[in-house]
């Protein structure tokens, strides 16, 4: 459109965030999205306005003070920060003006403070803006109520951008042991919405520490029933080790864990019942329970070159379950993530995690596609983990990682005798292995199955948790089954696998198949000590047992001891190396018996 015909005046908001058209009184009112000062055209997004009176204040204060306001009426307000384009609106404001608690976008006229007859709207295209709901951002002051105030004011399809500010919260907040360590409406939670983008800042939780004392301690960011959010370059911190407890709720409901999580789960960030949700360019780190990113009974869950680091040998990097309710609960039709090019290491903090990626329970399924994960270890209660992926009771699809000085590459456990977990590993390179390449957890009784291909892998040993080597297996081992009793079915093909002690262990009676095909084995001892992997008779040996098929097997130890044992139990143990290649560095037999 042209502007000859009309007398305009161009206002610049305060903080240069936009710009206005503003005619005279009484004709329309647009906001300026482009202009060609040659031509004189400009592009306007107009609406009525029935009275302009040109008022510029300074302060909310003053603005709410200005006298006898009309639809329509416009006023610019100038405060550094929260200034902008504000339009009175004679509407029943009253819902509005009281869910903004920090004025960011609804100020009510000094005389009617309820908002009932009317207020000032703030006028805005883009993002909402945290400064507008009063955060500082220099990493000390309180910023929680502003941070908590603008996620409340979110609609469907707005942006909140966090400007690069460092907003510190939870301060003064120092958890409890029974009961809520905080109300559901003081932690930054985004709820039923969709659409919303929150992005570019830092979050972090007051005075980051170590307990002694197992907390309830509340959630940094969470995100719960909502459909396809991002979140994008955001840091999210949460307080540390023991600070949180979101596994207290195990005798709440489905329901009641998805505030129990944020209110006392001690996340840096939750996805919880959420459906879209995708991650870009976030890094989190600290937990005081689960892990530091940590997806609940969601579905559809992207992250993108994120970042994760607990701190601590108790929690995971990303965590994925079904604690808030299976698909049946959710009514999604799985809970799947997918995972690329993300990474997890423990950076200048004396740990890394007990895991790097663990998925847990029915109906969970996460693929993840590259990325660099580092430093899992065991700790002094659970020396079966360490790893850099694992699953119970779910499934695990890993293609083209990188791993480092974690205990194992992969990890698998079942929560019941009746369940089954997958996991695949393709393509993937890992060095400074320091108990095996696959474990499975110490009392799982279901089904466990695996598969790895391509896969190459050193295993160094050397103990696992600094200051206390005996936190390793006795023997580094190339597969580790230290289960009371369960079913496997593992596969290794195409592999390349250096410096365990061991090709394999079982601690105790295990029915099930294991494969090696087309692999290269270096051990420095013994090809197997097994308690026996099979079936109950000899007749099911195709099927059951330990199979090496095509395989190039060398020890380079100097060992004249059985190079395998198999115990004689009521399993039978079929061991087929008929199409593989055995090179001893010294004389001894190939097996034994006892």
């Amino acid at each position: 459109m042209q502007i000859d015909a009309l007398t305009l005046r161009a206002i610049q908001a305060p903080d240069g965030e936009e710009f206005s058209i503003l005619p005279a009184a009484g004709t329309r009112k647009g906001k300026l999205l482009g202009f060609d000062a040659a031509s004189g055209d400009v592009e306007l997004q107009d609406f009525l306005v029935t009275t302009l009176d040109g008022s510029t204040v300074s302060t909310r204060a003053a603005l709410s003070a200005i006298a006898g306001p009309v639809a329509g009426q416009v006023a610019v307000l100038t405060a550094a920060g929260y200034g902008g384009y504000f339009v009175f609106d004679d509407s029943d404001l009253s819902t509005e003006v009281t869910a903004d608690t920090e004025l960011g976008i609804y100020i009510a006229p000094s005389t009617d403070l309820t908002g009932a007859s009317g207020a000032w709207v703030r006028r805005y295209d883009g993002p909402l803006r945290v400064s507008w709901f009063n955060a500082v951002g220099d990493g000390s002051t309180d910023d929680t109520d502003s941070l908590i105030a603008a996620i409340n004011m979110l609609d469907d399809g707005d942006t909140l951008d966090l400007q690069g500010y460092h907003l510190n919260i939870f301060v003064g907040v120092v958890g409890v042991t029974s009961g809520d360590a905080v109300t559901i409406g003081s932690v930054p939670r985004l709820f039923g919405k969709n659409n919303v983008t929150i992005r570019n800042g830092k979050i972090t939780a007051d005075s980051p520490g170590v307990s002694g004392t197992k907390y309830r301690y509340p959630t940094s960011l969470t995100i719960d029933g909502c459909t396809n959010v991002r979140l994008e370059n955001l840091v999210v911190h949460s307080k540390g080790e023991s600070y949180g407890d979101t596994d207290a709720s195990v005798g709440e409901g489905a329901e009641d864990r998805r505030e129990f999580a944020a209110q006392n789960g001690g996340h840096a960030i939750l996805v919880v019942r959420s459906l879209g949700t995708s991650l870009v360019n976030c890094h989190a780190r600290l937990c005081g329970s689960v892990g530091s990113i940590y997806v609940i009974s969601s579905h559809d869950t992207k992250l993108h070159r994120c970042f994760s680091n607990p701190g601590s040998l108790g929690y995971a990097a990303y965590a994925f379950d079904s604690w808030c309710g299976n698909a049946s609960v959710s009514g999604f039709a799985a809970h799947c993530s997918t995972m690329t090019d993300c990474s997890a290491y423990k950076e200048g903090y004396p740990y890394g995690s007990k895991g790097c990626v663990l998925t847990e329970d029915k109906d969970v399924s996460v693929t993840v596609n590259g990325g660099f994960f580092a430093d899992a270890y065991p700790n002094g209660t659970a020396r079966d983990l360490g790893y850099a992926f694992g699953c119970s009771s779910s499934q695990t699809i890993v293609n083209g990682a990188v791993v480092e000085n974690c205990a194992s590459i992969g990890y698998t456990a079942t929560t019941n005798g009746t369940d089954e977990s997958y996991l695949y590993i393709a393509n993937v390179h890992a060095i400074g292995l320091s108990k095996t390449v696959h474990q499975t957890e110490n009392t799982s009784v279901g089904t466990m199955r695996w598969l790895y291909v391509d896969v190459i892998a050193d295993v160094v040993g050397g103990g696992t948790w600094a200051g206390d080597g005996n936190l390793a297996r006795e023997e580094t081992s190339y597969v580790a089954i230290m289960n009371l009793s369960n079913t496997i079915y593992g596969k290794f093909s195409n592999c390349q696998f250096t410096g365990a002690t061991y090709g394999f262990i079982n601690a105790t009676t295990t029915y099930g198949h294991l494969q090696f095909r087309g692999c290269s084995i270096e051990t420095n001892g013994f090809l197997a000590d097994t308690k026996n992997i099979g079936s109950g008779s000899a007749g099911r040996g195709l099927i059951r047992g330990i199979h090496f098929f095509d395989c190039d097997i060398e020890d380079i130890s100097s060992e004249t001891t059985a190079y395998f044992t198999v115990f004689s139990t009521i399993v039978y143990t079929y061991i087929d190396l008929s199409t593989s290649t055995i090179r001893l560095n010294s004389a001894r037999n190939v097996e034994s018996s006892t």
